[in-house]
């Protein structure tokens, strides 16, 4: 293995920028020459290395030297055959993935709570989704495992190219990928695993096993969102020669922006560095805090509590979940902590969802033990009156009626109408909640009574909705349709 300690691209811009070269390229700030005369030199440090492709800083989407350096030790550190560095999130992963393994008209099978990446990336690669149901916990509303009967009965039934799964979900439930690994490559069907809340996994003995190590084929991971690198930076990873490499590197230089971002490249050498050299040793200290805090808060709390599977080992320890026995919803909590100065990652109609990091200054959680206490305190004290009112709890309809195709769709002529006068009209684009940025509705699918109450419910509740529109000036709420034949 190589020197995990090296971080090539990051090197190879400190020692350019330390050059004190004149610069007759772009990028038009010259190495952030322009901010000069600012107050404020925090955004001209960063400018300082941000480079466009000359000599030495090699290039994204040809890489033959530092760039190329970067993305063998990240393969390396993460065990994969080959790593890509991405800087359009993973949506650029799971985009070109799919266009990658499949042809118009291939079958490809999928969750309905797959991040809408995955939904795009099958409308452009023009195939023909499955839907794989999801099923839930009903006491916590967690994902349960997913059915692999029904996946081995589907790839036995039809010709399925791929599969998508998505583990850890938002909420950092896990799905068994070893075992739906096996049943892929039983039927000669490649496995690619949306697994952007998972970067940091097989990296500490109590966290999960990643899914390159359980045998997926293709491996989409946020580095930015569990580990320490920048927003929208993320990378692919190949597990198998299933793939073929030279269709992904045409995908992502369709998909991924010709102009990449050098901090962005940077930053994930330096997050891949941290994990590789210090990983064990980092998440041995805040596993061992997080597990200690937990310890030390919720059997004092009379109203807030953890909504937890972790003793069915299937959910991240760097997720946690709290709910309240009382009638408030997820949104409430979250405004009451962020007046504490406690920023959470999601909130919705009953739930709070918090990511811990190896970021995670000294402290951090001395003052959050405080602000879940005045939180207790605040519910049990029935000054706020919450507990007392009418309470939005949102159910999911059950289902979705499947009307047009995603290529059909682009066939119609698209309408904007307020909710309540497009019921039974066909949905032109996702409806997606977000965060965490999981379709409710996909296109073609119709928008029925039911799911339009279910929308204005979440509208009301405090969602904000991708794909409903709202009048500034008369508060109305719009959806863009497709009239059917029985509207008029």
């Amino acid at each position: 293995m190589e020197n995990q300690e090296k971080t090539p691209i990051y090197e190879a811009l400190l020692h350019h920028r330390d050059k004190k070269t004149d610069s007759y390229h772009v990028p038009g700030h010259k190495q952030g020459a322009n901010f000069l005369d600012h107050k404020d030199h925090l955004f001209q440090s960063i400018l300082q290395i941000d480079q466009t492709e000359i000599t030495g800083l090699d290039d994204l989407h040809h890489p033959s030297g530092v760039i190329a350096r970067a993305e063998h030790l990240a393969a390396e550190a993460f065990g994969a055959e080959k790593t890509f560095y991405l800087v359009g999130g993973s949506t650029a992963g799971n985009i070109a993935s799919i266009l990658a393994m499949c042809l118009p008209g291939d079958k490809v099978i999928l969750q309905r709570s797959c991040h809408q990446s995955v939904f795009h990336g099958c409308m452009l690669a023009g195939v023909s989704p499955t839907y794989w149901k999801d099923t839930y916990h009903s006491d916590v509303g967690f994902e349960r495992p997913l059915d692999l009967d029904w996946l081995a009965e589907q790839c036995q039934r039809e010709k399925i190219t791929l599969v998508v799964v998505t583990s850890p979900s938002y909420y950092g439930m896990i799905q068994p990928i070893r075992e739906i690994a096996d049943i892929c490559h039983r039927f000669d069907v490649a496995l690619l695993v949306d697994e952007a809340h998972g970067a940091h996994f097989g990296f500490h003995p109590d966290l999960p096993d990643s899914a390159l190590s359980q045998g997926a084929d293709l491996v989409v991971q946020s580095t930015h969102k569990m580990l320490g690198s920048m927003t929208m930076s993320s990378m692919l990873h190949v597990g198998s020669n299933q793939v073929r490499i030279n269709d992904l590197e045409r995908q992502l230089r369709i998909v991924q922006s010709s102009s990449p971002s050098y901090p962005l490249l940077a930053s994930l050498d330096l997050a891949r560095k941290q994990i590789a050299v210090n990983g064990f040793h980092l998440f041995e200290r805040l596993l061992t805090e997080i597990d200690q805090f937990k310890r030390d808060t919720f059997p004092y709390c009379k109203w807030v509590q953890e909504l937890s599977l972790h003793h069915l080992k299937c959910q991240d320890p760097c997720k946690m979940v709290i709910a309240s026995h009382g009638q408030i919803s997820g949104f409430e909590m979250q405004t009451f902590l962020e007046d504490k100065g406690i920023y959470t990652e999601l909130a919705d109609d009953r739930r709070v969802l918090f990511c811990f990091s190896l970021a995670h200054p000294e402290g951090s959680l001395i003052r959050l033990r405080k602000a879940f206490l005045d939180l207790d305190c605040w519910l049990n004290s029935g000054e706020n009156r919450l507990l007392e009112r009418d309470f939005i709890t949102l159910r999911l309809p059950s289902t979705a009626e499947f009307v047009l195709s995603f290529q059909n769709i682009r066939k119609h002529r698209h309408e904007r109408l307020r909710l309540e006068e497009a019921i039974d009209g066909i949905i032109t684009e996702p409806i997606v909640p977000y965060p965490p940025g999981i379709p409710v509705l996909l296109p073609g699918e119709r928008l029925t009574c039911e799911w339009m109450e279910y929308l204005r419910d979440a509208d009301r509740a405090g969602y904000q909705i991708r794909g409903l529109y709202r009048n500034q000036l008369t508060s109305e709420v719009s959806v863009n349709i497709v009239k059917n034949r029985f509207m008029d």
